[in-house]
């Protein structure tokens, strides 16, 4: 790591997730809705009652958090306020997520095991083609 690398953080050394590799990281919303659902659609902090509204990265994608059952936190938009605030920390969090009930972590751990791999979609046309494309080896 050079002094003036932009691939890493300054602060911690670590490397920087490049646009493409966030974007390729980010849930889409159906599992942030199916991951909503497996929690009761409720905000997972110990005595609210609000609506689930976000599914929280604790470590965040940008600084290399996986998209894996234990980083991730279903919130309401007050709590998900609170953390970005720094009113709740990290730790709080991740204690939250490791008290959830076994069940209630396989499902997720299905919900986002259940991905189709990128580059492996069958084109919907016939695969008969009328004619041969040139080759430009």
């Amino acid at each position: 790591m050079r002094l003036f690398d932009l691939d890493y953080d300054p602060f911690t050394g670590e490397k920087n997730k490049t646009d493409a590799e966030a974007i390729r990281s980010a849930l889409t919303s159906a599992k942030k809705k199916k991951i909503m659902d497996a929690v009761g659609n409720k905000c997972e902090i110990r005595g609210c009652k609000l609506k689930a509204q976000e599914v929280h990265h604790i470590k965040l994608v940008s600084k290399g958090g996986p998209n894996v059952g234990s980083n991730l936190i279903v919130l309401c938009g007050y709590h998900h306020n609170e953390v970005h605030s720094g009113a709740i920390t990290q730790t709080k969090l991740k204690g939250t997520v490791k008290n959830r009930s076994e069940k209630r972590k396989k499902e997720i751990n299905k919900i986002l095991r259940n991905r189709k791999k990128v580059g492996t979609e069958k084109s919907s046309s016939s695969t008969s083609q009328a004619f041969d494309y040139p080759s430009f080896v």
